[in-house]
């Protein structure tokens, strides 16, 4: 053991730093104390090549990695290797068995007799060096712990000063900490690479994506709630709430919660800007009641159970809520007080004050087996409009329209289809959307013209106005939901899309404190004392007119034209109404649909069984965020964009810079403007304006833009070190030149930080960690040219912070999330091998792709073993993925089996010869009119059954507004059949349509996007979005219905 006074402060010194590393690798005093005596009692027993606070940091990593310490590479003695893996054996062992060790204070530790003089002090130091597990002579100069790129003590001066052991120790332990952490992070990512024998870790069986690099989170600004404040942009920030009754997939998380998570991330980095985002889970309705009959629990129990799960997979997705709340009571029926009931209710008798609301005696679909009435979306049957024989009752999915349950025809129970169902009378009460109608066509002309919401909010919206709006009943004979507070409707509750918008209001509400407090109401009803709320909601297309049309005229209707911001009392304010709706399309998964009864598909809850991080699924996601079109989630692509954008950019990027940085001494060097050239002022330019669109796409909601030019920022950090080449300036000598590359470089990486922390917070604090410095307090809107770490502050070493994905990782996990019969995988596998090419030929029912001929069901050729290959170009427009073209009906009958429909067969120029198509236009024409007309197709839309026909697409017409008149779409002269009808130039040259189109569900439907925006303008023209359609130049019109919807 080394002798003297030196010995003891060294001792003394291992263990301070062994508490302090304890407490950084987050163990509890206790077990600080644990580790301090074990280190002790190896330095008591093994002299001055014993363990360093190293070994500590590697036992602390192994806690978590379950690794046993590998040498890393560096040269250290054979003697402190063995005391560094033996320390580390008996803290793996005292933590997996719980053998006692007696945990000891400071006192077991005392100060020496005396304080050093400054020749022990140096003396101590030489030994620290040799204690660290150098294998160096032991002569060497202390101050080699320089080469570690750390602050000196200045020794003499500490002891002239009369510095106390106690304090000198704590400065030395301070130092030993930084080397510390340093070391923890390294050795353990290098055990976890050497222990497996690759630069994957594994851990107990999964892939470890990165090491453990703490995270050094952003500090919070305010510990109550968020409140408006004056002088600044005051936003509130909602988005849809999920339904508590299942668990969400890829899909559902990037339609609202994290689009709207990215949104708020930014707005908190603008100092002009006050946020709060609120979400939570939507709890009443019959889905919540079906759900617990079919699990054997209550519906609250039900709500308790999946409101959890949802908690945890959007905790997991790093989803910055400022508060997550739910919209059921306990007991729904004595839920006075309750923020959701108080809020509904308050709205309701404003709406029934203002005389818009109506009571109406309704017809009702009730399932005698279930002895409940049925929500629509219980109801299944043939829709009226275009038979399709799988309409729900909200909902027909082949042909778009909404309907009523009892309008359909052959009505059957969806929860037990043997049940048999009747129509009975029940008195609901109806929300008088008509009276509201030029109220809301004013909000949606005003958002258009700023574009404040998405153009499928737009469209869909006005298409709905369009068609005219109709009293809307907002009351359910159930018992799950808000009371209805209207006499003879005491078993009645709300309507789940009456009630279910206003849970925003009454999560603001919970929130801030309750029903009785103001704070809700100065975001929901501000008084203008601190300016103006906007309230920006996020969303996927299948909500859009809940919160466009009915929610606002809720909003609206509840308060009197004369409701001011200035009046006295806040329930006479006006509602705070939706001002920026950002919605997206959906999004696919390896071409087909999400489901969790088939296991086809990543869901929320099983996302980080794949090893991924959620940094890399929120960038992927976000990457192909679908925000004109539906997008494909496909494994092959989140490979690729993981590897060449997030590892070959952004990781390699923080890499190399700190790489570089700890080559030059590890701190952060003085920049000389002078030495200033053309690669700075290259990359001031660029970041700026990188800076420069990313802060205006996020400022328009534009997130995939936003994403990409956080991308561009750190591509210009790599660009810079390209064109600098500090290894070859440090050759050259150029100091001034070689320090300005590393200290923009590191100042870079700080400001990739920032510009990544919406996207990746958890990236941009374990950046932070690794500059131990602290996040940006804001986004800036340029480069800061005098940077923003300071002059001589140390970094830590490079830390890999993504791996790649290989094709063994894209098999493995296509093949466990393609389904329990592996339908997704093998047509992903198809599609990844190319089979995109548009076969010819019928398939099932006359559909191309088909392999045999023959007679299909509904007398149409084809055969129905060969599935269909895949061809859908989600990058093309809309309108240049739906095939529209020219058909010539060669013959008509009428459906046997439904006196709307005619049967026809139609020539599109298939190879194969005619197609059959059904059609509900007996009302309007003869099957003698039909014949060898010229007609406009929708040629690539999924096979459907109508009443037993298999209907192989669409015939393109102009309808009025009640359907009481419909009209073929006219073609002009010269056309042939086949011809590809156009659009301006929407349609790229050489681009091809997709091959088939399914109009039910959630999977691609481009059909579904331009549908709304398809109309014939005040001459009669069929136009898109207001251009006009034509064939060979020609323009498409209708004989005589102007601005008319086509369908």
């Amino acid at each position: 053991m080394a002798d003297g006074t030196e010995a003891a402060y060294a001792r003394r010194w291992l263990v301070q730093a062994t508490l302090r590393t304890a407490r950084l690798a987050e163990l509890s005093d206790e077990d600080g104390w644990k580790a301090a005596s074990i280190v002790a009692r190896h330095w008591d027993a093994g002299g001055c090549v014993s363990p360093s606070p190293w070994a500590f940091c590697a036992a602390s990593v192994s806690l978590r990695l379950k690794l046993l310490l590998v040498d890393d590479g560096r040269a250290v003695s054979t003697a402190a290797e063995a005391s560094q893996k033996a320390i580390a054996a008996e803290t793996l062992s005292v933590a997996d068995t719980g053998a006692a060790v007696a945990p000891v204070g400071a006192a077991a530790f005392p100060e020496p007799a005396r304080s050093p003089s400054a020749s022990e002090i140096a003396t101590a130091e030489v030994a620290m060096v040799r204690l660290l597990g150098f294998d160096r002579s032991a002569a060497m100069d202390p101050r080699c712990l320089a080469h570690e790129g750390l602050p000196l003590l200045d020794l003499a001066a500490t002891a002239s000063c009369g510095t106390s052991l106690g304090q000198l120790c704590a400065l030395e332990a301070k130092k030993l900490e930084a080397i510390a952490r340093k070391e923890a992070i390294r050795v353990g990512s290098a055990a976890a690479a050497k222990a497996k024998g690759g630069t994957k870790g594994q851990y107990e069986g999964k892939t470890v994506e990165r090491s453990e690099v703490p995270r050094r989170r952003r500090a919070a600004k305010s510990a109550g709630p968020v409140l408006p404040e004056a002088g600044k942009d005051n936003v509130l920030i909602t988005s849809a709430l999920p339904y508590v009754n299942n668990v969400p997939h890829l899909g559902n998380i990037i339609g609202c919660v994290l689009s709207a998570d990215v949104y708020a991330r930014w707005c908190r980095l603008r100092p002009d800007k006050n946020v709060v985002y609120i979400c939570g889970t939507d709890e009443y309705g019959t889905a919540t009641e079906m759900k617990a009959l079919q699990e054997g629990l209550t519906p609250r129990q039900i709500c308790d159970k999946y409101h959890a799960i949802h908690r945890g997979v959007y905790e997991w997705f790093d989803i910055g809520f400022d508060f997550f709340g739910r919209t059921s009571h306990p007991d729904p029926k004595h839920s006075a007080g309750w923020p959701q009931t108080e809020i509904a209710q308050e709205i309701f008798k404003g709406l029934s004050a203002r005389g818009l609301v109506k009571e109406q005696s309704v017809e009702q679909v009730f399932c005698t087996g279930c002895t409940r009435f049925l929500a629509d979306r219980f109801v299944e049957g043939v829709c009226p409009h275009c038979e399709d024989d799988d309409a729900r009752g909200d909902q027909c999915d082949s042909c778009g329209k909404l309907l009523n349950a009892t309008e359909l025809k052959s009505p059957r129970c969806s929860v037990d289809k043997s049940h048999s169902v009747e129509v009975r009378d029940s008195s609901h009460v109806f929300l008088d959307l008509p009276s509201l109608g030029g109220e809301l066509t004013s909000l949606v002309e005003e958002r258009a013209a700023s574009k404040a919401w998405s153009s499928n909010c737009v469209a869909t919206t006005r298409a709905w106005l369009a068609n005219g709006l109709q009293p809307r009943c907002i009351s359910r004979d159930l018992t799950w939901g808000t009371p209805v507070p209207h006499p003879g409707f005491e078993s009645k509750v709300f309507y789940v899309w009456y009630d279910a918008p206003i849970g925003y209001m009454s999560m603001t509400a919970n929130y801030t404190g309750g029903y009785e407090s103001e704070g809700w109401r100065k975001w929901w009803q501000p008084d203008g004392s601190a300016g103006k709320v906007r309230l920006a909601q996020f969303m996927g297309k299948d909500n859009i007119p809940f919160h466009s049309v009915i929610f606002p005229a809720c909003l609206k209707g509840s308060k009197p034209a004369s409701a001011s911001a200035a009046a006295s009392s806040a329930k006479d304010r006006p509602w705070t109404v939706v001002e920026e709706m950002s919605t997206t399309e959906y999004l696919q998964y390896e071409g087909g649909r999400f489901s969790k009864s088939r296991g086809v598909g990543v869901f929320g809850d099983n996302a980080k069984d794949t090893g991924l991080s959620a940094d890399v699924w929120r960038f992927y996601l976000l990457s192909v965020r679908p925000e004109t079109s539906d997008t494909a989630f496909s494994w092959d692509d989140l490979a690729a964009r993981n590897n060449s954008l997030l590892l070959a950019i952004v990781g390699n990027f923080v890499n190399r810079t700190l790489s570089l940085a700890v080559k030059a001494g590890g701190t952060v060097p003085a920049l000389r403007p002078e030495a200033f050239g053309p690669a700075e002022a290259a990359l001031f330019e660029s970041a700026d304006a990188a800076l420069a669109e990313y802060n205006e796409a996020l400022a328009g909601r534009s997130l995939r833009s936003g994403l990409n030019a956080a991308l561009r920022v750190a591509g210009a950090g790599n660009s810079f070190i390209q064109a600098t080449e500090p290894w070859t300036l440090k050759k050259e000598g150029k100091d001034a030149e070689y320090h300005n590359a590393i200290a923009l470089a590191l100042h870079m990486v700080h400001l990739v930080a920032v510009v990544f922390e919406p996207y990746m917070p958890s990236f941009a604090d374990r950046v932070c960690h690794l500059l131990d410095a602290d996040h940006l307090p804001f986004v800036p809107d340029t480069f800061n040219r005098a940077g923003t770490l300071p002059v001589g502050h140390a970094v830590l070493p490079a830390v890999p912070l993504f791996r790649p994905i290989t094709d063994d990782d894209v098999a493995s996990w296509r093949a466990r999330f393609g389904g329990s019969d592996g339908s997704a995988a093998g047509a992903a596998a198809a599609a990844s091998a190319g089979a995109a090419a548009d076969k010819k030929g019928k398939g099932k029912g006359g559909a191309k792709g088909g392999a045999a001929k023959g007679k299909g069901k509904g007398g149409a050729k084809g055969g129905a073993a060969k599935a269909k290959a895949a061809h859908a170009d989600t990058s093309l427009p809309p309108f240049a993925r739906v095939d529209l073209r020219v058909g010539r009906i060669v013959r008509a009958w009428d459906h046997p089996d439904a006196d709307k429909l005619f049967c026809e067969e139609i020539d599109c120029g298939d190879a194969d010869g005619p197609r059959q198509i059904a059609s509900g236009l007996r009302a309007h024409y003869t099957a003698e009119q039909l014949k060898d007309r010229l007609v406009v197709v929708v040629a690539n839309l999924k096979p459907v059954k109508m009443r037993g026909f298999t209907s192989n697409g669409m015939v393109l017409c102009a309808n009025s507004a009640d359907r009481s008149k419909v009209e073929f779409v006219d073609v002009p002269a010269g056309a042939k059949v086949g011809d590809r009808v156009h659009c301006g130039d929407i349609i790229p040259a050489g681009s091809a349509p997709d091959s088939e189109i399914n109009l039910k569900g959630k999977g691609t439907n481009p059909w579904g996007e331009i549908f709304p925006g398809l109309r014939t303008d005040s001459g009669c023209v069929a136009c898109f979005d207001g251009t006009p359609m034509t064939v060979g130049g020609a323009q498409l019109t209708a004989p005589s219905l102007a601005d008319a919807q086509l369908s």
